[in-house]
């Protein structure tokens, strides 16, 4: 009795354990899940797909690389993170460069002579290797082969999808902000004269981007003299909202830099002139851009 008892007890010990460590991996799935639905650029996705591919398939470690010319991809992203990425990146370019699934021997590390198996597959658009994903798995993992390549072709298919989503979307800010400037120059040309030009733009740059005011300024004789304020039937250079403004201008031009206030907390730049301005509005934001004729 006393040895049932003390087998059941560790039965149960064993159980608790593993519902433990079965809660610890759905939370962490869960977590990784919520970063690539929140991911912002391809790297902050890659990272947590990666990670969610290994937890699923059980490799030790992986890889994805992005390669611009089909047979020399770089890494995006590795798991664990400081990993060795020599194997897997070479694993990759098997993958890309054949445009095919790959199944290679790991090489063996440590004291111990026994190898894994390193798994690859490209991350196709179209017949064009784009770049492609790389695991290690042990000897275990490796005898469910089957299983494992499965899991990472609809791994890879949902992260190409993405990609190309991501490549799309790009494109069509890419045409838009094509759009904006063709527009921009319509409005300017449609004009007669330096002062109604300089108000056309002002106007359209204010409505397209949605901004309370848009200022123009032009330097002369090493002073900046402002031009155009949208949403100002008249002003003088001595207003105090155009010295700010010139303020600001000359502030941006001086560092020959865009600036944007408020900017992150390890912004190298000055930015005081930008801050008397916004003080003096209540801006949320103000972004300065310095127009550059002739590196002038």
């Amino acid at each position: 009795a006393s040895i049932e008892t003390s087998a059941a007890s560790a039965t149960s010990a064993a159980g608790s354990a593993a519902s433990a460590d079965d809660v610890r991996v759905s939370v962490l799935e869960t977590v990784l899940w919520k970063r690539l639905a929140e991911a912002n650029n391809l790297r902050e996705l890659a990272t947590p797909w990666i990670e969610l591919q290994c937890g699923l398939i059980g490799a030790e470690r992986g890889l994805v690389a992005l390669t611009k010319d089909g047979v020399n991809p770089q890494a995006l992203a590795s798991w664990p993170e400081g990993a060795s990425q020599v194997a897997l990146l070479a694993a990759a370019a098997a993958a890309a460069e054949q445009r095919r699934g790959v199944v290679q021997q790991a090489p063996a590390s440590g004291a111990s002579d026994a190898t894994g198996v390193l798994l690859s597959y490209p991350i196709l658009q179209g017949d064009r290797a784009i770049g492609a994903a790389a695991v290690e798995l042990d000897g275990k993992a490796a005898s469910d082969l089957r299983r494992i390549t499965r899991q990472l072709q609809w791994g890879v298919a949902w992260l190409r999808e993405r990609i190309l989503a991501d490549l799309v979307a790009q494109s069509e800010r890419q045409r838009r902000t094509s759009v904006v400037a063709l527009e921009l120059l319509a409005s300017v040309f449609n004009t007669e004269g330096f002062a109604a030009a300089c108000r056309a733009a002002a106007t359209a740059l204010a409505h397209e981007f949605g901004c309370e005011r848009v200022g123009i300024g032009f330097s002369r004789y090493g002073t900046i003299r402002v031009a155009e304020i949208s949403h100002t039937a008249q002003f003088g250079q001595n207003m105090n909202t155009v010295r700010l403004i010139r303020d600001a201008m000359e502030e941006a031009m001086d560092q020959r830099t865009a600036l944007l206030y408020p900017g992150s907390p390890d912004e190298p730049h000055v930015t005081r002139a930008h801050a008397a301005l916004a003080g003096a509005h209540n801006s949320g934001c103000i972004l300065t851009v310095p127009m550059f004729a002739h590196d002038r």
